[in-house]
């Protein structure tokens, strides 16, 4: 319970994930000791011998006790190694760490990102049946624009290097090129600086190899902005929600005023306004706030293929004349 983990808190906190009640014979995992403990509110399990675990990542956040709070996260090393996972390109793999650890995807505030390993990883085209990595983080609520705290290096940094870096291998130059543009057209910023100092802007500048992405930078107008929902609000399930059409264009028009700014700094804000509230939004950290209620979701942005303008305008016009028809017959 919250009382119970007041009593222990502290400004390092471990986190532990681990096999449920329902682990396979042979598996290590912890057992429920609340019959035998004489604090049964303190929920207390215990591990047998041989449990081994692994580092997985740092998270922090801020306490109004003890300022700066440091979790160190782990894991049974009976589950897959993430990191692993990734460096093999394992997709369908990742894909199903992904669905079941959705809360580790998010990495803002830790110290390893997975999407930046994920674009330091890619270097063959996908499978049958794999899903897109970087779709897959996006889609756990991983901000395009997040960065590596070890390297400083955000997905889209990382992928520009490694094609800086990518001599005869035509297809991995073309599967980097792709990623990149799908990255822009998501909102990723060419502006931020890695640990070298230089951003993706200044690299396209000075690398011949890097000249034609410029062509690739997002269609101001043309994107199509969604909120994550995962608080029950208004009675909606867990998922992405599209901006109203209003909204929408507000928010891309705040998103140009940002990219063409060319403005880098992670404290930058833009604001827009929805009905009744306005809100403030960081594009860097992919992040809006309700003004009024401080209340923080995560965004992102997705620029729609003249497949699907087509089919959404041929959709609405369906629906149009749907309800023309009701209204007739009525």
């Amino acid at each position: 319970s919250d009382e119970v983990m007041e009593c222990f808190k502290g400004d390092i906190e471990f986190k532990v994930r681990c096999h449920g009640s329902k682990a396979a014979k042979g598996q290590f995992a912890p057992a429920s000791i609340i019959e035998f403990s004489v604090f049964p509110d303190e929920i207390e399990v215990l591990f047998p011998p041989h449990c081994m675990l692994r580092f997985v990542n740092i998270k922090s956040r801020s306490d109004d006790t003890f300022g700066k709070v440091t979790t160190i996260e782990l894991e049974m090393t009976e589950f897959p190694c993430v990191w692993d996972v990734i460096g093999e390109q394992k997709w369908c793999e990742f894909e199903e760490w992904a669905e079941r650890n959705s809360d580790f995807v998010d990495c803002r505030n830790r110290h390893h990102s997975v999407i930046v390993a994920v674009a330091g990883s890619i270097s063959r085209p996908l499978t049958e049946g794999e899903a897109d990595p970087i779709e897959v983080c996006l889609k756990h609520g991983a901000s395009i624009n997040e960065v590596c705290q070890e390297t400083l290096k955000s997905a889209l940094g990382v992928l520009a290097r490694r094609l800086v870096a990518t001599e005869d291998d035509v297809v991995e130059q073309l599967i980097i090129g792709e990623l990149m543009s799908s990255l822009f057209q998501k909102g990723a910023s060419p502006f931020l600086r890695g640990k070298d100092g230089v951003s993706v802007a200044e690299m396209i500048e000075k690398e011949a190899k890097l000249a034609t992405l410029t062509n690739d930078f997002p269609t101001f107008g043309q994107g199509r902005w969604q909120y994550w929902i995962d608080d029950g609000v208004d009675g909606k399930k867990t998922d992405w929600y599209g901006y109203p059409a209003e909204a929408n264009n507000n928010v891309e028009d705040a998103f140009e005023k940002w990219f063409t700014d060319q403005v880098s700094n992670s404290g930058t804000l833009e604001s827009f306004q929805s009905g009744y509230f306005r809100y403030d939004v960081s594009f860097f950290r992919m992040e809006q706030t309700n003004t009024r209620t401080g209340k923080q979701r995560k965004i992102r942005r997705h620029e729609e293929s003249l497949y699907d303008r087509a089919k959404r305008v041929i959709d609405i016009l369906a629906a149009v004349s749907c309800k023309g028809l009701q209204n007739i017959s009525m």
